[in-house]
């Protein structure tokens, strides 16, 4: 699921559609319109396959595969702004800050950039192999967490820097699978893991 500047419209994906549900008070929710699309990994613990930005939804779409940019309005059904065909794989988890996009694919962390105005384009920017297929992944303008099975590794994902996608600058390692990986604005992360939650300091890589 996914929320937007509308108050009362959150996104909702399943393993065929995105559907913009309504939710009015005092009111049933309602389906105001659903779109096709193929995520399949939905039911295999998968992470954030859509992310909304504005006027924009990035999906996850197994179909290409890879990232589909859709136009969202509350009044119609959506158009297909861009497509990002995949070469490392189906996408398993997703997160955008700023103009980049940092997936977590089958072959490791990918960095996309991506373009504004009304006819966006995607270019993958790099990419950083891991040793299983990762499944979570969280970025700030500078570094990406990436979850791959128990261990976290922090990448930089800056272009212009020196050390971009080179090596992972830190890591640690989680007790069992990591379910889930969120920054907040200040120095920490919050991890998710099989029976803990575990918050790490990471003053030293920034916040969202």
């Amino acid at each position: 699921m996914a929320d937007g500047p509308q108050r009362g419209y959150v996104l909702v994906l399943d393993s065929a559609s995105l559907t913009l549900v309504r939710f009015a008070d005092g009111a049933a929710p309602e389906a105001v319109w659903s779109y096709a699309v193929d995520s399949r990994a939905v039911g295999q613990a998968p992470g954030r396959l859509v992310v909304r930005d504005g006027s924009r939804a990035y999906v996850a779409d197994a179909s290409l595969p890879g990232v589909r940019v859709l136009s969202i309005d509350t009044e119609q059904t959506p158009t297909t702004l861009a497509t990002y065909k995949s070469v490392d794989g189906a996408i398993n988890d997703m997160t955008l800050w700023g103009k980049r996009l940092a997936l977590a694919a089958d072959s490791g962390l990918v960095l996309v950039g991506v373009t504004a105005g009304d006819e966006p384009s995607l270019t993958r920017l790099g990419a950083y192999p891991t040793s299983s297929a990762p499944g979570r992944v969280d970025a700030n303008s500078r570094f990406a967490f990436i979850a791959d099975g128990q261990r976290l590794s922090v990448v930089d994902v800056d272009p212009a820097s020196p050390g971009f996608l080179a090596k992972a600058v830190d890591g640690w390692q989680a007790p069992t699978d990591i379910r889930s990986i969120s920054m907040d604005k200040g120095s920490r992360a919050y991890v998710l893991v099989d029976g803990a939650y575990e918050i790490l300091d990471v003053a030293a890589y920034g916040g969202r």
